[in-house]
């Protein structure tokens, strides 16, 4: 399958999974369970359709980063760019242990913690919430 085809599907189907949690569970999901949710679609998505793995990401990313550019008026292009820079990161994480470990499941779990990570430091220390 086409790897744009793949990111925007995952993209989607994300972006869904992420409001339904955020509006049961609260914004606490955002660091503590959208990650695994993303990592997960992102990288099964591209390994199931036979896709490039780390394109799939970086893909995935400049979604992301057209969305946080027209939805956060104040900071846009910072967040845009943040979200195209990590996701391609954690893409080739995910891609670097898969490699290694002939274990997708690895990959994404080891992505899974640098994303995790990521968003506690962005949401908490950065952003001050």
């Amino acid at each position: 399958m086409n790897i744009i085809l793949v990111g925007l599907i995952a993209a989607v189907v994300t972006m869904l999974i992420n409001r339904y949690l955020v509006a049961e569970a609260g914004n606490l999901v955002i660091i503590y369970l959208v990650p695994f949710v993303e990592e997960v679609v992102k990288s099964f998505s591209a390994y199931f359709w036979q896709t490039n793995i780390l394109l799939v990401h970086l893909v995935f990313g400049a979604i992301e980063a057209i969305y946080d550019f027209y939805s956060t008026s104040e900071h846009g292009v910072l967040a845009g760019s943040f979200s195209l820079l990590g996701h391609f990161a954690f893409g080739y994480i995910t891609l670097f242990i898969y490699l290694k470990s002939n274990s997708i499941l690895l990959g994404v779990l080891a992505a899974t913690t640098v994303h995790t990570l990521w968003n506690y430091i962005v949401l908490t220390k950065i952003g001050g919430n």
